[in-house]
């Protein structure tokens, strides 16, 4: 959700999401055709406009991946 490569090792990844910057812009999310592309505030709070919309994305995903097992 966030565009980073999951073949990468555990600690790439991880290196990978901690240098995601919020939008300049303030939205949390970015479209590229389909697919949004999420910039959450990591260093802010969890209740933050662009956290909460994003914390909302991935437990709709959680949601669809349990309705589809």
């Amino acid at each position: 959700m966030c565009g980073v490569d999951t073949n990468r090792s555990k600690s790439d990844q991880s290196h990978d999401l901690s240098a995601i910057q919020p939008l300049a812009n303030g939205l949390a999310f970015r479209e590229d055709g389909n697919r949004k592309q999420w910039y959450p505030a990591w260093g802010g709070k969890i209740d933050e406009k662009v956290n909460a919309e994003f914390i909302q994305a991935v437990v709709e995903r959680i949601c669809e991946n349990e309705q589809v097992s």
